[in-house]
């Protein structure tokens, strides 16, 4: 009898890890999904001309020829320096 109970405890234990390591992969399966999903969209938008002028300004900080780009400079005075 104590070989059952010793058994039967074990598989229970057995079983919950087994269930807490199949939510994990689970969880970690749907974020991957999500991932590429994202990904694939993201790629779809690549085909777009837009979508590259877009990532080359904001990324790349390029702009189109005979463009004036103006950089503002502001001072921080919450930081104690002047």
């Amino acid at each position: 009898m104590f070989y059952s109970v010793t058994v039967g405890i074990n598989g229970f234990f057995r079983y919950n890890r087994f269930q807490q390591e199949f939510r994990l992969k689970t969880n970690r399966y749907t974020e991957l999904q999500q991932r590429q999903q994202k990904t694939k969209h993201m790629i779809n938008d690549l085909q777009n001309i837009d979508a590259w002028e877009t990532l080359s300004r904001t990324k790349l900080k390029m702009i189109k020829k005979d463009e004036t780009a103006l950089k503002f400079y502001y001072k921080d005075y919450n930081n104690g320096r002047n």
